[in-house]
């Protein structure tokens, strides 16, 4: 195995553990509730606006759907990653390379 396929795999690996890493901390951010003291309602927060119901479009569903039967039908599934770092020269400026 070449230097490069090395590296690239190094990269690929190194990108989806930062990747799961993120969601994985936006999702525990996402369940943590800040701590807040609960306060009697007021007469103008009673009088707003009502609760709006959330309604889910039937179109958006069935995208979702088609999408996600796709990907479960799949039996491998193969991706490019590109990787690119700078290097500072002697000079000062940065010159940017491309792993692939």
């Amino acid at each position: 195995m070449s230097l490069e396929n090395r590296l690239v795999m190094a990269t690929s690996r190194g990108l989806s553990v930062t990747c799961l890493l993120l969601l994985l901390s936006i999702a525990a951010g996402a369940q943590a509730q800040p701590a807040t003291r609960a306060r009697p309602p007021s007469a103008a927060a009673a009088t707003s606006r009502p609760a709006t119901p959330m309604v889910i479009e039937p179109r958006a569903m069935d995208l979702l759907k088609a999408a996600s039967a796709r990907l479960a039908a799949t039996k491998s599934m193969s991706f490019t990653a590109v990787a690119s770092y700078e290097r500072t020269t002697r000079l000062g400026p940065q010159l940017p390379y491309t792993l692939r």
